[in-house]
């Protein structure tokens, strides 16, 4: 399984709207609203690292008032001990 976070920025008040058409992707597996310089943090799983390109490139950044995106592709995850 591949996994990326993406952060994207949106046009001033329209997070909760890019939020809910992020919900209807089925590889975006978490997404969260955040302060600072990006609105919002979309948690994405594929099988292959080329899905995850496509999603972004034909869904993600053409979804109405997303402005950018900052894709971090996930190479290694350690379990925290808790």
């Amino acid at each position: 399984m591949n996994s990326a976070y993406v952060l994207l920025t949106t046009n001033l008040g329209t997070e909760e709207e890019v939020m809910e058409e992020l919900r209807s992707i089925p590889d975006v597996k978490e997404i969260f609203a955040v302060y600072g310089s990006y609105d919002i943090i979309a948690i994405i799983n594929s099988e292959t690292t080329q899905q995850i390109k496509e999603l972004i490139l034909t869904r993600l950044r053409r979804i109405n008032n997303v402005k950018s995106t900052l894709t971090m592709h996930v190479v290694d995850k350690v379990s925290a001990a808790n």
